[in-house]
């Protein structure tokens, strides 16, 4: 998750890949148990707390 930028367009099925996931939606259900957040609202909070980052 340190590796998102939240100021650039975030590919999540080439995240998930790329964390060695199968697929998207595996990885989407892993980031929700961990974060308590869809990954899109997880990237929405991230540009909000760090404006810096835009």
């Amino acid at each position: 998750m340190l590796a998102i930028n939240p100021a650039e367009p975030i590919d999540w099925g080439d995240l998930a890949g790329r964390a060695g996931y199968f697929d998207q939606a595996h990885f989407g259900h892993e980031f929700r148990a961990f974060t308590r957040l869809m990954p899109t609202r997880y990237g929405t909070s991230q540009a909000e707390e760090r404006p810096w980052a835009k």
